[in-house]
């Protein structure tokens, strides 16, 4: 058992919580895409201020080739944190379509009044 682990099993809120998380996360990459997951998932350990997970997800945003003062860096002026995930999650995206290996969701995915594509795309 890690020590994180055995730290929450004092807790047993969050100890469920942490062991639900597995599954979810892993039911999700195959729908949204494990980068996109790992932003969700430091957005979460960010905004419930757990310094040991928003480490571990930042770093492995950094790995994936994100610019490391992007990721750590403070959003712009006017612009919260969560602006900040929401622009790398399209950063990601947007890599993933240039580079053809985006998926749509749904697929085939339908247009609007205006000819846009109403798809989410991992």
């Amino acid at each position: 058992m890690t020590n994180m682990k055995w730290t929450l099993a004092h807790s047993p809120v969050a100890l469920d919580a942490l062991l639900q998380w597995y599954p979810l996360f892993d039911a999700l990459v195959p729908v949204v895409g494990e980068r996109r997951m790992w932003i969700l998932s430091h957005a979460i350990s960010t905004r419930s201020d757990c310094l040991i997970c928003s480490t571990f997800f930042r770093r492995l945003l950094i790995d994936a080739g994100l610019p490391a003062a992007l990721v750590s860096g403070a959003p712009p002026k006017g612009a919260g944190a969560d602006d900040l995930l929401d622009a790398l999650a399209c950063a990601v995206i947007a890599r993933r379509i240039h580079a053809g290996v985006a998926r749509a969701f749904p697929d085939p995915y339908e247009r609007d009044a205006f000819g846009l594509r109403m798809a989410i795309w991992a």
